[in-house]
């Protein structure tokens, strides 16, 4: 379900949209409580994949600052034996 927040039912365990109030799978009512715990656990789970992303841009731009500048080395090294 993307672009919208998701829960699971407590009942049958399929994933629902957060503003479903009765499963649409198994007929049974999703309490207020059983949403609001779904909520706080899906906010920490994309906490922990925003830090993870976060790190993984992390290592590629700092690979990419490094293969830049060797490029960049090379590229004035061969300016200067063509002079």
């Amino acid at each position: 379900m993307e672009g919208k927040a998701s829960n699971h039912c407590q009942s049958c365990g399929k994933e629902i949209q957060d503003d479903f109030k009765v499963c649409p799978y198994c007929g049974k009512k999703i309490t207020k409580k059983v949403r609001a715990k779904n909520t706080a656990a899906g906010a920490h789970t994309s906490s922990k994949k925003l830090a993870g992303l976060t790190s993984t841009l992390g290592r590629f731009y700092k690979f990419a600052g490094r293969a830049l500048r060797i490029i960049e080395l090379r590229l004035f090294d061969g300016l200067k034996i063509a002079a």
